[in-house]
């Protein structure tokens, strides 16, 4: 048997055998593989046995936790060359492992009590790490207006703008409104302060104010009319984002 599996290991690189695993003869190698984890754990295989087996190409003999650290790694990596990044639920790595999803199944783990105390320890000492699933939300909002700001140099959206079909605007003005209640956290707000977010906005429509320049520079530098009322030439009076540019300027 111990043949069969190098075989179908050689002819099927980077598979992973499991429990139900059958090979093209029919053979039922994935079983003879937890046999032989069972045997090793009672002491019941033989050096030369053990030898061989830990010579194929990704044996391991605990093969859950060590699919565990493969995962955890990635996302290290991740996080090492940008601590600012979120996983989300529908992330995928390079190689096309979905890392999203696992990030979510660790929070389930946790939730049930399945996380040992290392496991724990490992994902508690990530970059923006939480288990509350709601964290998630705010932070792919929050990176949203980071988004935002970058391309219009201001972190201060008008109530109807958008990106990426994302109601920034909207969503702003809701943590402008959960700090005047009280509801929102000294880091919520620490974050949303560094960004350049303005709190008070009546005086002066300082936010309206400050998107219609970022969005009226935009367009002039794609070739847009410096006064844009007065759209001609066919020019479509909505910017890329969805910004009614001629409206905004008769506000």
């Amino acid at each position: 048997m111990f043949n069969a599996l190098k075989t179908y290991i050689v002819q099927n690189p980077g598979e992973t055998v499991i429990h139900s695993t059958i090979d093209p003869l029919g053979r039922k190698i994935g079983r003879w593989v937890v046999t032989c984890r069972t045997r090793h754990k009672v002491g019941r295989l033989s050096t030369h046995q053990i030898k061989q087996l830990e010579q194929l190409p990704g044996w391991s003999w605990q093969p859950i936790k060590d699919q565990w650290q493969v995962m955890y790694l990635k996302i290290k990596k991740l996080t090492d060359e940008d601590p600012t990044a979120i996983i989300n639920q529908s992330a995928i790595d390079s190689d096309g492992s979905r890392i999203g999803q696992w990030v979510t199944g660790q929070r389930q783990r946790m939730k049930k009590g399945l996380l040992n105390p290392d496991e724990i320890l490992k994902l508690e000492s990530l970059p923006n790490w939480f288990w509350d699933p709601k964290h998630e939300q705010w932070e792919s909002a929050y990176d949203l207006l980071r988004q935002y700001k970058a391309l219009h140099g201001t972190a201060n959206p008008s109530k109807n703008d958008h990106i990426r079909g994302f109601k920034i605007g909207a969503w702003l003005g809701s943590q402008r409104q959960r700090r005047r209640v009280e509801m929102l956290s000294i880091t919520e707000f620490e974050r949303l302060d560094a960004l350049g977010v303005h709190w008070k906005i009546n005086a002066g429509h300082g936010e309206f104010f400050d998107s219609f320049i970022s969005h009226l520079q935009t367009w002039v530098s794609q070739g847009g009319d410096p006064n844009p009322q007065q759209v001609r030439n066919g020019q479509s009076p909505m910017m890329a984002d969805g910004y009614k540019i001629s409206e905004q300027a008769t506000q």
